[in-house]
């Protein structure tokens, strides 16, 4: 009898577990599609060679929402010619077309609003390390490549594609490096994410600051930008690489962009209802969109228009949601009081009245994974009329912008209780003489909301936080009435994913092989943001695009 070694019986024992999962799949109807577009495609037995088929995967909205493109071999002469033809001007759009203008492509920029910045406008502090010039001139380092690499991979759960993640820490200094050698302005520059080993910096004006910035020095170098100008379809040729789009402007349509390597940096799909839901599912459709308040006709339009020449979407399609106050009103909006107050950090409590993590972690990610992950898209935020009267009279614990804020800053408002009371009965602030009179108002447990309150005060009263470990700066009673309850929903500035890119952002098929004359960055590229965005990796949202564009100009002007 072979001797049993803790080798061979391991091997066995994954062997045995594979095959039970195998088996149990296969007990699934094949090609079974539910609700919920998730396909199981397991067929057969458990061999080795069925192990592929085992995953469930989701079903494809290619059929649903890409737009077909158009031969090249149907249309007339092109209404313009270049060599690299970027659409979008947001963050990721303008440097690829300052890159690629200066590496000296011939190169026009397509953007379908009056002027450029999408929303890029928001942008405040940006990402970037220790090999960028104005890191360096700070004085000020942060982690090493390999600290940042592993941070970030772990945020992400190894999900990311490792390559692209790696040329994102090794040429992320690109655009920052050609901003300080073009003179912009910077308001700090400095190490220290939350937590992570990174550095950032706000440059004057911040986003906007950047976009005109950028935009300028394009037309000052000759490139050819067309505002109100929307891509609406690629062009391929008869071997099916792409060579142009299509594009209409106020008065014209169907213009065609002829062009040896086009660039999509659309701003993702945050404003199509139809696809936040198909691709975010509920969570998704209860969301406070930013993109529908700030106008921003991020439609997917780019998505759409790399599925239909042979992209794929990801796996994981979702959104940055740096939280923000429910949607009842519209009058909510950014850094007004409702939004201050439900951003502060107090106390976080489900329908049941149960108390849900950190409060004072009151970020993207944990707002995200709270109310979406946790507890069906919503929580309350649950205060005190002390609370308030810190609130008019002091900084805010939280900050109008924490994570590039030190902490404490945020200016007190005075007008808080009188913007809480007002808003008393909109649907979005709850307020009670008790917490039994706050419970049965807001629709919360008045039995469960008692007893976690009671536990609070406790805690707070001894200064340590003994079931989640909130900093002692955030931990209050709740004892002063009457008691305010904030109904808290997510928002996002923009989707983070799109189609598959490679490691030099090249859009792929399904088989992983790039679609010649294709690149994407932004929100319209995936492989980088694989879970939910980290605020401990702030800033990254903005540097991944600046990057995108920047290093995918250098690979499409190589491959001439």
């Amino acid at each position: 009898m072979k001797q049993v070694t803790r080798r061979n019986f391991l091997g066995l024992s994954a062997a045995a577990v594979s095959g039970m999962a195998l088996a149990s799949v296969a007990g699934c109807s094949p090609s079974a599609e539910g609700d919920s577009g998730i396909q199981n495609s397991a067929v057969g037995a458990g061999t080795a060679s069925d192990a592929s088929t085992a995953y469930a995967v989701r079903a494809s909205g290619a059929d649903r929402f890409a737009i077909k493109p158009v031969k090249a071999s149907e249309l007339g002469e092109p209404y313009a010619t270049c060599e690299w033809l970027v659409i979008g001007g947001g963050n990721t759009g303008l440097f690829a077309a300052i890159h690629g203008l200066e590496l000296g492509m011939d190169t026009i920029l397509l953007e379908k609003n009056p002027m450029t910045g999408g929303a890029g406008v928001g942008t405040e502090a940006t990402q970037l390390f220790n090999d960028s010039k104005y890191l360096q001139e700070s004085g000020s380092p942060c982690g090493t490549s390999a600290e940042v690499y592993h941070y970030f991979q772990m945020q992400n759960a190894w999900l990311s594609d490792g390559l692209l993640v790696s040329n994102y820490i090794k040429h992320n200094h690109g655009p920052h490096d050609w901003l300080y050698d073009n003179g912009m302005g910077i308001v700090f520059c400095a190490s220290g994410g939350v937590e992570a080993p990174v550095g950032g910096i706000m440059y004057e004006g911040m986003g906007s600051g950047v976009n005109a910035f950028v935009t300028e020095k394009f037309e000052e170098k000759g490139g050819r930008l067309y505002t109100s100008m929307g891509a609406t379809k690629l062009v391929v040729d008869d071997s099916g690489a792409v060579v142009g789009a299509l594009a209409d402007g106020k008065d014209e349509k169907d213009l065609y962009f002829s062009a040896k390597n086009v660039f999509l940096g659309t701003g993702g799909f945050g404003a199509n209802p139809d696809m936040v839901a198909y691709y975010i599912g509920e969570a998704g459709t209860i969301a406070y969109k930013r993109d529908e308040q700030m106008g921003i006709p991020h439609n997917g339009d780019g998505i759409a228009m790399a599925l239909g020449v042979g992209g794929v979407e990801s796996q994981e399609m979702w959104a940055a949601a740096p939280g923000q106050g429910s949607p009842a009103s519209p009058d909510n909006v950014w850094d007004s009081e409702i939004d201050r107050a439900c951003r502060e950090a107090n106390l976080w409590v489900n329908e049941r009245g149960k108390r849900l993590g950190n409060e004072k972690w009151d970020a993207i990610s944990s707002n995200f994974g709270t109310a979406y992950r946790q507890n069906g898209g919503f929580y309350f935020n649950v205060f005190d009329q002390a609370a308030v009267e810190r609130m008019e009279t002091e900084p805010f614990i939280m900050g109008s912008r924490w994570v590039i804020a030190p902490e404490g800053d945020g200016d007190p408002m005075p007008s808080m209780g009188e913007a809480l009371d007002a808003a008393v009965g909109g649907g979005a602030v709850w307020k009670g003489d008790t917490v039994e009179e706050l419970a049965s108002s807001a629709g919360i447990d008045a039995e469960g909301l008692a007893a976690t309150i009671a536990r609070y005060n406790e805690l707070a009263r001894n200064g340590e936080d003994v079931d989640f470990w909130k900093d002692p700066v955030a931990l209050h009673e709740l004892a002063t009435g009457p008691f305010y309850a904030i109904k808290v929903v997510p928002t996002w500035f923009s989707t983070l994913c799109g189609v598959k890119v490679d490691e030099d952002l090249r859009v792929i098929d399904a088989q992983g092989y790039p679609i010649k004359g294709l690149f994407a960055g932004g929100a319209d590229a995936s492989q980088f943001f694989m879970t939910e965005y980290s605020h401990g990796f702030g800033g990254s949202c903005s540097a991944f695009s600046y990057f995108c564009g920047w290093y995918a100009a250098e690979v499409a002007e190589s491959s001439l």
